[in-house]
């Protein structure tokens, strides 16, 4: 925040946007103080890496790894993180079936849920542009919100 604040400090004429942060359900550090800055000083929050280099999608598990060089070493991916995942992967699947979404379209979704912040996901196909698009157009609900959050406050993992 303090970064932010001091880039605004050199601006005359006009101001800051948009801040460009990772945020998903598994790194959420900036809850404490950025995304409250930024929402009070009307500042669009982007949030990259929104499904967690797509740990949050499901698609990765013990054993079934990715396999390209910018994730393969990564810790997101260490088969402990992978086990614990499920903490959270559990009421992701839940809540997608219940709105006939993809996880990745809830982890998404939690992320637009109160404005402020738009996710920024990569996509490498088509379809993956589609079912990113598939994450905008509804909302899931504060109880729902909530499961999440509380799933991803579980979860200890070592990212380090």
């Amino acid at each position: 925040m303090r970064d932010l604040e001091e880039a605004r400090s050199f601006l005359s004429k006009t101001d800051i946007a948009a801040n460009q942060v990772r945020y998903n359900l598994i790194d959420r550090e900036v809850e404490e103080e950025v995304v409250p800055y930024c929402r009070r000083e009307g500042i669009t929050v982007l949030a990259w890496s929104p499904l967690a280099k797509g740990v949050v999608s499901g698609k990765y598990a013990p054993g079934d790894r990715p396999k390209d060089d910018l994730r393969r070493d990564s810790p997101y991916f260490r088969d402990a993180n992978l086990k614990e995942y499920e903490t959270l992967l559990a009421p992701l699947r839940r809540i997608a079936a219940a709105h006939a979404k993809t996880p990745a379209q809830v982890a998404l979704n939690w992320l637009l849920r109160d404005g402020g912040v738009v996710p920024i996901p990569g996509a490498k196909s088509a379809a993956q542009v589609e079912e990113n698009a598939g994450a905008a157009d509804w909302r899931i609900t504060a109880l729902e919100a909530e499961t999440l959050l509380e799933a991803a406050r579980s979860l200890r993992l070592d990212l380090f």
